[in-house]
C-alpha cells in the first residue's frame, strides 16, 4: 500500500493561540449516559466526520498529499477528541490489511495529561458471535521498546498563557492491531484513549462478490461447551431475572468506585441490545438450558499501560432474550469483577470500560485497595 504505513501517524499539524481560555476538560460520555452538556469533546464532531469523508472512500490510497491539508482544516475546527472513518465493506479475498482514518484534535496540556501514543487502544468487537478483541494501536510493526516512549504528566506542564493545540489523523490497520481473524464477519471499532472515548464504525467482511450472510447458530455441542466455560466462573457472571428496562439500545452499568483487591466487587448491568445470531443455541434447548449466550469485555486501563487487560466473560440468556428477526432484547447481569479478573487486576486507579456488541459504557473509575 503507497502511502503512510498503517498504525503509524500519516502528518502532524499544530498551532498555537496567542490568547483564549484555558484548555477545557475532555468530557467523554457512557452510551446509556444523559445528554452532557456543550463541550469541545462533543461540539462539532460533525464537522470533524465530514472533513474525514473529505479523504474520500477509497482508505487504500490515503498518502501525505491527501491528508496532509485536511489536518490543517482539522485544527480549525473548535472539536477535542477522537473520530474514526472506515469503509464499509473489505473483500479478504483482495486485500491484506484492514485500513481506519483516525482524526485527533487536542491541546498540548491535553497530551501531556495523557500522553497519546502510550494511551491508544484500539477495540473490535464480531457482531455475529460477540467475541471482544483489542491492541495497542500505536503498536509497531518492528521490534520496539516502549520505555522508550514519554510518559504522562512527564516535566513541565505546557504554559496556559500561550496554549497550543495539535491536530493528527493516522491510519491504522485494525486487522493487525487487534489480530482480527481475516474471514467474511461483521465487526464494530472503536478507539480508546485514557478517558477519550471515539465513535463506533462497522465494517463488512466479505469474500469475494458473496453478500454477507447471517452465521450459523451454535449447536448442542457447542453450546455446551460455552456453559461449562461459564460455570468455571462459579456464578461469577449471572443473569438477573427482570423484564423492564432501557427504550434506547444501550448500555447502562452501575460499578463500585472502591474495592479491596480480593473482595467481592459486584458490577450490576443492564443491556439492551440484539444479541448475536451466531450465539443462539439451534434448536430447543433442553429445559434449564441457555437458549442463548452474550459475550462481555471488561476492559481495565491504568494510565501509561501499554495492552492493558481485556476481561471476557459470557451471560447465559433465557429463551426470553430471544426475539424474533433480531429484535433488541433487554439483558440484565451481574458481575463479580474480583473473581473474574484475578491477578490481572493491581491496586491503585484505574477505568474500566465494558464492551457488549457495537456498544461501550465508560469509562468508571475505580480504586483498587490493597
Amino acid at each position: 500500500m503507497n502511502g503512510p504505513t498503517p498504525s503509524q501517524p500519516a502528518a502532524r499539524a499544530s498551532s498555537a493561540a496567542s490568547s483564549g481560555p484555558a484548555a477545557a476538560a475532555p468530557i467523554t460520555a457512557p452510551v446509556r449516559a444523559p445528554t452532557p452538556p456543550e463541550s469541545p469533546a462533543t461540539r462539532n464532531a460533525a464537522r470533524v466526520d465530514a472533513l474525514l469523508a473529505k479523504a474520500g472512500n477509497d482508505l487504500y490510497a490515503l498518502d501525505d498529499d491527501v491528508l496532509a491539508p485536511l489536518e490543517l482544516q482539522l485544527l480549525d475546527v473548535d472539536f477535542q477528541g477522537l473520530r474514526l472513518r472506515a469503509p464499509d465493506r473489505v473483500d479478504v479475498s483482495a486485500r491484506e490489511v484492514l485500513p481506519l482514518l483516525q482524526a485527533r484534535r487536542a491541546t498540548g496540556l491535553r497530551d501531556w495529561e495523557v500522553e497519546p501514543r502510550r494511551n491508544a487502544i484500539l477495540v473490535a468487537v464480531d457482531l455475529e458471535r460477540g467475541g471482544v478483541l483489542h491492541g495497542w494501536a500505536f503498536r509497531p510493526r518492528k521490534r520496539y521498546n516502549p520505555n522508550s516512549l514519554d510518559r504522562s504528566m512527564q516535566g513541565q506542564p505546557p504554559s496556559e498563557d500561550n496554549p497550543s493545540v495539535h491536530a493528527r489523523l493516522s491510519i491504522l490497520d485494525a486487522r493487525r492491531l487487534t489480530g482480527l481473524p481475516w474471514q467474511a464477519g461483521r465487526y464494530a471499532f472503536t478507539f480508546i484513549s485514557w478517558d477519550w472515548v471515539s465513535n463506533t464504525v462497522t465494517v463488512d467482511l466479505t469474500e469475494g462478490a458473496a453478500p454477507p450472510r447471517e452465521p450459523e447458530p451454535l449447536s448442542m455441542e457447542e453450546s455446551g461447551r460455552v456453559l461449562e466455560d461459564w460455570r468455571a466462573l462459579e456464578g461469577s457472571v449471572s443473569p438477573v431475572p427482570g423484564e423492564a428496562g432501557p427504550r434506547a439500545d444501550g448500555i447502562s452499568l452501575t460499578v463500585p468506585e472502591r474495592f479491596r483487591k480480593g473482595t467481592g466487587a459486584v458490577i450490576q448491568g443492564t443491556l439492551r441490545m440484539r444479541i448475536p445470531p451466531g450465539m443462539v443455541v439451534g434448536g430447543v434447548a433442553a429445559e434449564g438450558r441457555p437458549a442463548a449466550f452474550l459475550p462481555v469485555g471488561v476492559l481495565l486501563l491504568r494510565k501509561d499501560e501499554i495492552g492493558p487487560p481485556m476481561i471476557t466473560a459470557t451471560v447465559p440468556l433465557p429463551a426470553s432474550s430471544v426475539r424474533a428477526g433480531g429484535e433488541a432484547a433487554v439483558v440484565r447481569f451481574s458481575l463479580e469483577l474480583g473473581k473474574v479478573a484475578g491477578d490481572v487486576l493491581l491496586p491503585g486507579e484505574h477505568l474500566l470500560y465494558l464492551v457488549a456488541g457495537p456498544f461501550i459504557d465508560g469509562p468508571h473509575r475505580v480504586e483498587v485497595l490493597e
